[in-house]
């Protein structure tokens, strides 16, 4: 059975440990059997939680305010995005059950 932390999603072939440890650095990778760039992203309900507290919280401060529904929707909107991805960029921590390999249709030029 495949273990998708530690397999490529192509091939399923076992990534080499050094080379999962260059990828959750920040190092771009290539597959050694099938070629394809790999990289390592969470899996989006590991960012929601997160996502959703930042939505609700300046959803509740526009409201705290006086502030009419659409500012709350317009904040918590706003603001939801670029957390979501600081906080999925916080989320690469190796051997995470919420990280996964991705594959990219190209390899990654050298």
């Amino acid at each position: 059975m495949s273990d998708p932390r530690r397999d490529c999603p192509t091939c399923q072939q076992r990534i080499h440990p050094l080379d999962l440890s260059d990828l959750y650095r920040g190092r771009k990778v290539n597959c050694a059997h099938c070629g394809r760039g790999l990289s390592v992203r969470p899996v989006w309900w590991a960012a929601a939680p997160v996502s959703l507290l930042a939505y609700w919280a300046l959803f509740s401060l526009a409201d705290a305010i006086g502030g009419p529904f659409w500012l709350g929707l317009l904040l918590g909107g706003l603001s939801a995005v670029p957390v979501t991805a600081l906080i999925r960029y916080g989320l690469v921590i190796e051997d995470a059950p919420w990280v996964r390999l991705a594959v990219n249709d190209k390899a990654w030029p050298r």
